[in-house]
């Protein structure tokens, strides 16, 4: 049997589909889900209405959201999915950083949102930041090339108000010398 890397079989449907079909799941060895993304819209859907996947439900969302057990379990598992990285490798990732944002050096954590910054290609973590520095780096699509495009904007934009100013400092002096003689 011959193996295309470029495709895998969905364990449900038993169809060889490319790898977009199917969603990622960094447990998994290969890094994706067994199921297609068609297939487990059908199991999930067929779960949540059955009396057993809504009594679950709420017996989870309970579990989960209303008490401190349920609420750092979900935290941990949060990292581990999104990021691929534990609570104690994220901990030890704020003590590196002192508590500051990466970016800006404000404290994390005092009211607000403590991001962790990661390349959406390669899903690398790089450092904890604020919410508004992750944002930020989100609107500038993380490339290096516009923000250094921003700061020149920023900097020539500054140039030419201190100029401006400059300006009407010297032509208030030139009235003031004119009312004068």
């Amino acid at each position: 049997m011959v193996i295309n890397s470029e495709t895998k079989t969905c364990s449900r449907c038993r169809r060889e589909l490319p790898h977009g079909d199917f969603n990622k799941n960094r447990a998994k060895p290969g890094g994706l889900h067994n199921q297609c993304r068609d297939c487990q819209k059908v199991a999930a859907l067929r779960f949540r209405q059955s009396e057993r996947g809504r009594t679950y439900n709420r017996q989870y969302q309970r579990q989960r959201y209303h008490t401190a057990t349920g609420k750092e379990s979900s935290r941990k598992s949060l990292f581990k999915y999104r990021y691929g990285i534990t609570i104690d490798e994220h901990n030890t990732m704020f003590d590196q950083q002192r508590g500051l944002c990466a970016i800006c050096g404000c404290r994390l954590g005092e009211g607000q949102q403590t991001s962790v910054d990661h390349d959406h290609d390669t899903g690398k973590v790089r450092a904890l930041l604020c919410h508004l520095c992750n944002v930020g780096l989100g609107f500038f699509r993380d490339s290096p090339e516009f923000l250094s495009k921003a700061v020149e904007y920023l900097r020539s934009h500054e140039q030419k108000e201190k100029e401006e100013e400059a300006w009407r400092c010297s032509a208030t002096n030139r009235k003031e010398t004119s009312d004068v003689a």
